[in-house]
Formats: structure tokens, C-alpha cells, sequence
């Protein structure tokens, strides 16, 4: 079913945000050492969790989900304020330090921000190695590396024999056994006094509350503006089918065409329905081939345009099925009384060159959260032919691999110089999501400069907050195969 109903995630991870906002915050706290900084990042980790709940893919790693994200502001708020040392920290005016073992305390602030936060994790929240993993996107053997490294720094070794196992025989002396257990515990305890006050949750609640409004107003920024009909029934549902009969009629039907140079695009049909809870703007495009004077033309040239008939012929039905089965499944959905659904279809020319004309259809739905998929058609004008990928390159050329390696860089640099950005490339713990390399079938138009960009929908490489993504490919990178 097209339509997703109720938004059990964002519930679910509301949940959690209300019923464990002290661990996070202690964790936070950990960090920073200043209440109010820990309660501002509790605050926007809380609003970035609900924000982008949908970039959650099950719903029972919700909580490992939150506290990736809130240790993601941790780790930024650490890097922003590097240059300020432990010494230089302002004590809270009216509180003394909580940590009563300040040389234990300073050794864990010191290390590593992962490996101090895989102790944290473990000794202070009781999470499991698997759970910390999930956190921190790595495998359990490399967090109980960290473990072992980090309980090593504090000079734990009895801790440490006990973290990774017995059997495991990692550390053989244990005669400070009892001296560790007690310095770990006391440690625990004094993390777990931290506490937001009242009012502090209470901002909290409300930007949570603000995310929730603006994940639903994000939902109807591609509404596009009501035709004067919708605007004046505002107050019942509107409901306007208009099916093309002729190239007048689609002309008259609102957007004036995009022209390239032997195609264009112009409205075909007109959805639009809108009764307060459910609303459609559907505009269906079609193609059409600009008529010319064939005693004019060389056989090439018709042979071109007769070519240019049969591809957009093609390409209108395959529009039109899609369209029509987002009318069918909106019509079933609008039947339910409750909650609020929207849909809008809508369509550019992106790029239209003496040798290219390529359409991008863009399909967004919303019911409580948004989502964008977005299809691609490129015609060769030179030949009045649907170029595919592979049209692109000579014959029997290995096109796919330097294309899909060059992505993966373009991840791992993205995401390297922003935290904000994720993919999922390279990451052992969940295999099965990374992306591995594109097909025959993937996304892909020529820019105007004539640049390969390759297109993923929501959801295919990223999580579904990134939304759509695009990749320039390098003119170098494909230069000896492409024709």
C-alpha cells in the first residue's frame, strides 16, 4: 500500500525521549560538565530524533536509534569546544563538582570521545555489547576493543577481565579486584545524580512539540498553490479531473510547456482534491513531439521524429500507470475519516540540450511524515531514442564499478566533513544496507554541462531524512569509456 497510516515511529521514539531523557542527559553531562549545556543537547538531539523518524528502520533499535543521535550532538559539541581544556571549564556557580574522584574522572574525560562513551555505555547505562555496537555503528568486536583499551587507560585491569570474559583470559592478574569494582561503582553512582530539572523537560516537551509541527508543515511545502476552483470550495472537497482531447486543451490546463528543442512537456491531466484532512495536487505530464515539415527533412531527420513519436508514446503510458495508481490508492485512502494524507505530482524538464531532453516526475506523499521518489526520463534527440545507462559508454565497457567506487568516496568525504550526513557505506554492522554498487536500471540524467549525475530515491542509500541524493560523477573518472 502506497500510504503508511499512522506515524508509530515518531510515537514510539516520543516515547522513549520522555521516558529516558535523564540518561541521556547524564550521558551528556559526562561531557560537557555544564547543566545547561547537556540539557541543550538533550533538547536538540530530542527534536532531531523526532524530526527525522523515519529514518528509523525498526522500530525495536529505537532506543540504540536515540542514543546514536544524542551522542552525534555530544561528539559535536566536543569537537566545537575542543580548544577549552578540562582546567579551563567554568565550575557551575552554586554547585560543586559531583565527581568525587577527580583523578578517575579526568582520565576517562580524556580519552577517546567512542572509547569513553563504549565505558559509559556499558559500565554506567548496563547496555549490552550488541546494543553499544548498534550506537556506535561498529562491530562488537571492535567495541569491546575499545572497552578493553579504555578500561586499560584507567588502569582497571580487573574490570577489564571482567568486560570481555573470562574465558577470554585478557588480563590474568586480578588482585586489585576489589579496589576496581569499588572505584567503577562510585564512579556510577555520582554519574547517575544528574538529573534536568523541571523547567529544563519541559523545553524539552516543547521542542519535541515544534519538531512535530514542522515535520508536519514540511509535509505540505510541495503543495503547490490551489487553482482559484480549490480556493473558493475551501470549505467542501474539490474534485477536478480534466483528461486531455487535444494539444489546446492541455495548453489551457495551466503550466505552460518547457520546450526543448524537438519536445516538450505540458500538463496532461489535473488532480486536485482537498477536504481539510486528505489533499491531492496531481498533475500529470505528457510528451509531445513538435511537428514539422517532412518534405523539409532529410530521411535521417524523419526517421528521428518518427523514433521521437514511438519513445514519448512510451513514456506518457508510463506516467500515466503511475499516476493512476497513486489516484486509485489516495481515493481508497481519503475513504478513512481520520488522520491527514496528502499527495503531489509534479514535473520539470532538468536538462534540455541540442542532444538531450531529460523529465524528472517527483511523487511526494505525507501521512504524519513525508517521503519523495523521484523517476527519470532522458531522450536521445540525436536519435529519438530513450537513452539508457549504458548508451552512454562503449560497447562491453566496465562503467558500473569506477561509477559506484567514485560514490562511495563521495559518502565517506561527505559524511566526513559533515556530521549531519550519513550513507550506508562500509559499515560491518548492518551489511545487508550498504550500498554496493549501481545497476543498469539506476537514476541518472546529463546536467546541462553534460556531467553524469547519478539519482537515489529516499530510503535506497541513506536514511530517509537525507531524501533524495544525487552524485556529480567526474568527467575523469569515466573518460576512457565514455563514447
Amino acid at each position: 500500500m502506497f500510504f503508511s497510516g499512522k506515524n508509530h515511529k515518531e510515537q514510539k521514539i516520543e516515547q522513549l525521549l520522555l521516558e529516558n531523557y535523564n540518561k541521556y542527559y547524564r550521558l551528556a553531562y559526562s561531557y560537557v560538565h555544564h547543566e545547561a549545556d547537556a540539557a541543550d543537547i538533550v533538547q536538540n538531539g530530542a527534536y532531531k530524533a523526532i524530526k527525522n523518524s523515519d529514518a528509523l528502520k525498526q522500530e525495536e533499535y529505537a532506543q540504540t536509534w536515540i542514543y546514536r543521535i544524542m551522542l552525534n550532538e555530544i561528539f559535536g559539541y566536543v569537537k566545537k569546544n575542543r580548544e577549552v581544556s578540562l582546567d579551563e571549564m567554568p565550575a557551575e556557580e552554586g554547585r560543586e563538582d559531583r565527581y568525587e574522584n577527580i583523578d578517575l574522572r579526568r582520565a576517562l574525560d580524556a580519552m577517546e570521545e567512542r572509547d569513553k562513551a563504549v565505558i559509559e555505555l556499558r559500565y554506567f547505562e548496563d547496555m549490552k555489547l550488541e546494543n553499544i555496537a548498534r550506537v556506535l555503528g561498529r562491530s562488537q568486536n571492535t567495541v569491546k576493543s575499545r572497552l578493553y583499551r579504555g578500561l586499560k587507560k584507567l588502569r582497571l585491569e580487573t574490570y577489564g577481565y571482567m568486560a570481555v570474559g573470562i574465558e577470554e583470559r585478557m588480563v590474568p592478574h586480578m588482585e586489585n579486584k576489589k579496589q576496581d569494582c569499588k572505584k567503577i561503582e562510585e564512579l556510577k553512582r555520582q554519574y547517575a545524580g544528574s538529573e534536568m530539572s523541571g523547567e529544563q523537560v519541559e523545553q524539552m516537551k516543547k521542542r519535541i512539540e515544534e519538531a512535530k509541527m514542522e515535520k508536519r508543515n514540511e509535509s505540505r511545502k510541495m503543495r503547490t498553490v490551489r487553482n482559484i476552483v480549490a480556493a473558493a470550495a475551501a470549505v467542501a472537497a474539490v474534485f477536478v479531473v480534466l483528461p486531455n482531447t487535444s494539444g489546446s486543451v492541455a495548453y489551457a490546463m495551466g503550466n505552460l510547456p518547457v520546450v526543448g528543442k524537438l519536445v516538450e512537456a505540458v500538463t496532461f491531466r489535473d488532480y486536485q482534491y482537498d477536504n481539510g484532512g486528505h489533499a491531492a495536487d496531481i498533475k500529470t505530464p505528457e510528451l509531445t513531439v513538435k511537428e514539422s515539415d517532412t518534405e523539409q527533412m532529410t530521411d535521417t531527420e524523419v526517421q528521428v521524429q518518427e523514433n521521437l513519436k514511438k519513445t514519448t508514446a512510451e513514456i506518457n503510458a508510463e506516467i500515466e500507470k503511475i499516476t493512476d495508481q497513486i489516484v486509485s490508492e489516495f481515493e481508497e485512502s481519503r475513504k478513512e475519516e481520520e488522520g491527514y494524507q496528502e499527495v503531489v505530482v509534479k514535473h520539470e524538464v532538468i536538462s534540455t540540450t541540442d542532444d538531450y531532453f531529460t523529465l524528472k516526475l517527483m511523487c511526494y506523499q505525507a501521512a504524519g511524515s513525508g517521503a519523495e521518489w523521484d523517476y527519470y526520463y532522458t531522450i536521445d534527440l540525436k536519435t529519438g531514442e530513450r537513452l539508457t545507462l549504458s548508451d552512454l559508454f562503449q560497447s562491453g565497457a566496465d562503467y558500473i564499478t569506477p561509477i559506484s567506487e567514485n560514490i562511495k568516496e563521495q559518502m565517506q568525504q561527505q559524511m566526513a566533513e559533515d556530521d549531519g550526513k550519513m550513507y550506508w557505506v562500509d559499515n560491518a554492522e548492518v551489511p545487508e544496507w550498504n550500498f554496493d554498487k549501481i545497476t543498469d536500471e539506476t537514476s541518472f540524467y546529463l546536467d546541462s554541462d553534460g556531467h553524469l549525475v547519478i539519482c537515489f530515491n529516499e530510503g535506497d542509500v541513506a536514511p530517509m531524512y537525507m531524501g533524495c541524493v544525487q552524485f556529480v560523477i567526474p568527467d575523469e573518472v569515466v573518460a576512457d569509456i565514455r563514447k
